[in-house]
């Protein structure tokens, strides 16, 4: 919990930093996520997410951004003969951002930060489980104005004591401020 707890006071201090370059962006998309080494029949499965992200370039090269984001297709099983669905009540995450600068509408760049959660399972068996560990990303930023973008991206969640992996693609509109 103290890496989430120092990454977030990083991010926002590099977001309230008093730089030229201070950009600022607003982002919100939508990410598939898989979920891995789980106790579901697959051992895998699908979530549909709503991700909102607020971030700020601080430099040409870096950047950071804070994350936010709940399950909005959960995924629904039965086993054992029992109804249960899974979700994200919601999920969070602090990341700096290493870009390549270019002069073409696209910029791609790398993130590591730190993330964590609140699962629930509903149903016949119920429960609730926190994770936080250390969270990766690449993707790409396009321009497609001044002040409006789109961003692909992969990202992978870690949950190192559970052995959980938490991964894959989002796409988000992204307006700058």
């Amino acid at each position: 919990m103290k890496k989430v707890y120092a990454s977030l006071a990083l991010c926002v201090l590099g977001m309230s930093a008093s730089n030229a370059h201070a950009d600022g962006y607003l982002a919100v998309g939508y990410a598939q996520l898989d979920h891995s080494d789980r106790s579901f029949s697959d051992g895998e499965f699908d979530t549909g997410n709503l991700v909102a992200k607020l971030g700020a370039d601080i430099s040409p090269y870096f950047g950071a951004e804070l994350r936010l984001g709940t399950t909005v297709v959960n995924h629904e099983e039965t086993f054992g003969g029992a109804d249960v669905e899974y979700k994200q009540d919601y999920f969070y995450g602090a990341y700096l951002r290493v870009k390549w600068e270019n002069k073409t509408a696209l910029t791609p760049y790398a993130a590591v930060g730190a993330a964590g959660g609140r699962e629930r399972l509903d149903g016949s068996v119920s429960g609730r489980d926190n994770w936080n560990d250390a969270s990766y990303a690449a993707g790409v930023d396009m321009d497609l104005t001044d002040r409006i973008g789109i961003n692909a991206e992969y990202t992978q969640y870690r949950d190192d004591e559970y052995d959980i992996s938490i991964d894959g693609p989002s796409v988000s509109a992204v307006w700058k401020f």
